[in-house]
């Protein structure tokens, strides 16, 4: 009987550490596979039609897809659609009166996260939305900045017809991604009724879409820690992570030190001298860099609260003589990056004749007193003397700012730089820094570069480097005011030469004339001293050793392939 119960009890313990060993695979098995993503700044909203930030079109873009994007090598590719259009297929056409029609059908497989087949009428309720007099749409959001005649179903309702006011060489933008009609347009219109736009009727779904088309889903939302996305359920392809979590932190120091700790497999926020360091420290990790069209811009306030002296052109040319671009080319990024020469430097459409401002401090100082600034009483700094609408001896004393944040540390460094280069010609600066969701925040929320309270500002924009139609920063019609707050032209400049030739670029289906109209861009930006071009913004992707993938697309695909990415086994 002994033996029986000692046997018994053998065969109990034998089948119970079974079950636990079982246990545990089956739990490891249910482990969820995360891709550990860290950012350091927060966004306002994750639908990024209605602002201008960077950080929301990166999270946008995780969670939402466009008909087509473009790969990391300038390819288009398909995301919504089995066939791109074409003239061929009868998907790029002109009509009589010369406007460009693009046809596309969106694939059967092509669902929302939810089941639901993704129509025509996604695509039209975006274009009401854009188009409806109440809602804030950022202008470059929607197909580029665009106008359109009209976006109606073709005949059957995947089929979506857009027609532009004009001729419209680049048909890329009109690949916008959809929003879903099906859950939101009854409360769009009840909104538009009650007179009231979509980003104000919708302000939850802004920062929640429950339903998107993307390989990931929108999960939840911890302010200042985290946003957690999750695999979409009726995604058409194969999706290797379980989840997204994108970390919040104060600083790109905590990044660096979760990357080499195994706790974050992807990020972008090391400015590119800063990730290239890191990776000559461990050089373990992976490290992605190229030039995608950004830019750091010193711009002039041109709006009336400006500075007066600025509206002197020979001021802005003798600011821009003062700074040692060179200097902080070789000393700030140690020669990684160049001086952008025009707007579209690095570019096909980079005109070699585009007039060039060398550094001249001693040209700049004859410069500025010509103008009537110069310093009598000797205190190093410049005094008016002469200048319309100054008092005589008032000093030359400007006000600038910038982004703050360990993340925005190169343009911190650019700022004070100029600073100190300015000083030593005798002009006085005092900086402010601003976080980027503050600083580019709408004329509604007091955004200090919507409402121009400073006099410079060093900024960062992605001009692009895929198509000659780039978005026109400076645009009449771009100025913040209280019908469009969210326009992106706070520094106010205003020229309508510059407008009528930006328009052929995004009309005109010569190439010749094109390149002929960005040539005569470029020579008044520099003649009329529109901004100082710093430095090119080159992009920097720092990876863990682990992860298999991380690629960045262009257009409005940077997630292109992020359905593939994985860790390694």
């Amino acid at each position: 009987m002994k033996r029986t119960k000692a046997f018994s009890g053998f065969i109990l313990a034998t089948l119970l550490s079974l079950l636990l060993i079982m246990t545990g695979v089956i739990s490891a098995q249910d482990e969820p596979k995360v891709l550990r993503i860290a950012m350091t700044q927060e966004p306002g909203i994750i639908i990024d039609y209605f602002t201008d930030l960077g950080v929301s079109w990166t999270h946008t873009h995780l969670h939402s897809q466009h008909p087509w994007g473009v790969d990391k090598d300038g390819n288009v590719i398909a995301q919504l659609v089995d066939e791109l259009p074409s003239e061929e297929n009868g998907g790029i056409s002109l009509t009589e009166d010369g406007k460009s029609v693009i046809k596309f059908t969106i694939a059967d497989w092509a669902v929302w996260s939810d089941g639901t087949p993704i129509t025509a009428e996604d695509f039209i309720l975006v274009y009401d939305i854009a188009t409806d007099g109440l809602s804030n749409v950022v202008i470059f959001r929607f197909v580029n900045g665009a106008a359109l005649d009209s976006v109606v179903q073709g005949e059957t309702e995947k089929e979506v017809v857009i027609t532009f006011s004009q001729a419209q060489p680049d048909w890329i933008s009109a690949g916008y991604y959809p929003l879903p009609a099906h859950i939101l347009r009854e409360p769009y219109d009840a909104g538009i009724a009650d007179g009231i736009g979509f980003d104000d009727s919708q302000v939850e779904w802004l920062r929640a879409p429950e339903v998107s088309n993307g390989p990931f889903v929108f999960a939840e939302w911890q302010s200042g820690s985290y946003i957690r996305y999750v695999r979409n359920p009726n995604y058409w392809d194969d999706v290797w992570f379980d989840e997204v979590i994108v970390s919040l932190y104060a600083d790109s120091s905590v990044v660096k030190e979760l990357l080499v700790a195994g706790e974050v497999d992807w990020t972008f926020v090391l400015p590119v001298l800063e990730a290239i360091e890191f990776k000559a420290e461990n050089p373990e990790m992976n490290l992605l860099t190229g030039f995608s069209g950004g830019r750091m811009e010193l711009q002039f306030n041109f709006t009336e609260n400006r500075h007066p002296a600025l509206a002197d052109v020979n001021v802005r040319k003798a600011i821009a003589m003062a700074i040692d671009r060179q200097f902080i080319v070789d000393e700030l990024y140690e020669g990684q990056t160049e001086i952008p020469k025009s707007f579209w430097y690095g570019t096909p459409w980079y005109y070699e004749g585009t007039p060039q401002i060398e550094y001249d401090p001693e040209g700049a100082a004859a410069m500025l007193a010509e103008a009537g600034w110069t310093d009598d009483d000797g205190d190093g700094v410049l005094e008016s003397h002469g200048v319309d609408g100054v008092e005589d001896g008032t000093p030359l004393a400007l006000t600038a700012a910038t982004y703050a944040g360990g993340g925005f540390s190169e343009y911190q460094d650019v700022l004070l730089t100029v600073q100190d280069f300015l000083k030593e010609v005798g002009i006085d600066v005092s900086i402010t820094e601003y976080q980027v969701n503050v600083m580019h925040s709408s004329l509604t929320d007091n955004s200090p570069f919507s409402t121009a309270i400073h006099d410079l500002y060093v900024l960062g924009w992605g001009v692009g480097t895929d198509t000659i139609d780039q978005i026109e920063l400076w645009g009449c019609a771009s100025i913040p005011t209280e019908e469009n707050p969210t326009a992106l032209n706070g520094a106010g400049i205003c020229y309508p030469e510059i407008d009528e030739l930006w328009n052929v670029l995004g009309t005109s289906m010569s190439a010749e004339e094109r390149q002929e109209a960005a040539n005569e861009i470029q020579t008044m930006i520099a003649n009329e001293v529109l901004m100082v071009s710093m430095v090119n913004l080159n992009d920097a992707f720092v990876t863990s050793p682990n992860l298999i993938g991380g690629d960045w697309g262009r257009d409005g695909s940077p997630w292109y392939n992020v359905a593939e990415w994985q860790l390694a086994e």
